[in-house]
């Protein structure tokens, strides 16, 4: 069921309201960053879309913190369908992990969103 934008409460309206407000921006940056080659583990392609993000959240007013990632457990195996693993060097320490938080403080009591994802794409590096 998609709520139309009558049926959202004044705060619900706020978020949408910003959202289209900076939608060019928003389509112009995704297309950038899934164009960044991270796919398997490729650590030029990961940092730098780690380094894009840290910037744009910073520019928005968030705390970032960059912590050091952990390594893939022994039982996950990854495969790739192919011999090549540009990158994927169990030697090499992991990419970061990139936190960030973001401090409301407008006194409104209301379900704030969080963004949690992974940086890799589907496609290998060219």
């Amino acid at each position: 069921m998609t709520r139309t934008s009558s049926s959202l409460d004044p705060f619900e309206e706020r978020i949408r309201e910003t959202i289209l407000a900076r939608r060019t921006r928003l389509e112009r940056d995704l297309a950038d960053w899934v164009a960044i080659p991270t796919g398997q583990n490729h650590r030029p392609g990961l940092m730098r879309l780690h380094d894009v993000l840290a910037a744009r959240l910073r520019d928005l007013g968030a705390e970032v913190e960059s912590r050091p990632g952990r390594p893939r457990p022994g039982w996950l195996e990854i495969a790739t369908g192919t011999d090549d693993h540009d990158g994927d060097d169990t030697t090499d320490p992991p990419p970061p992990t990139l936190v960030a938080r973001s401090r409301v403080g407008d006194g409104v009591e209301a379900i704030r969103p969080i963004l949690c994802g992974h940086l890799d794409t589907v496609h290998p590096p060219m």
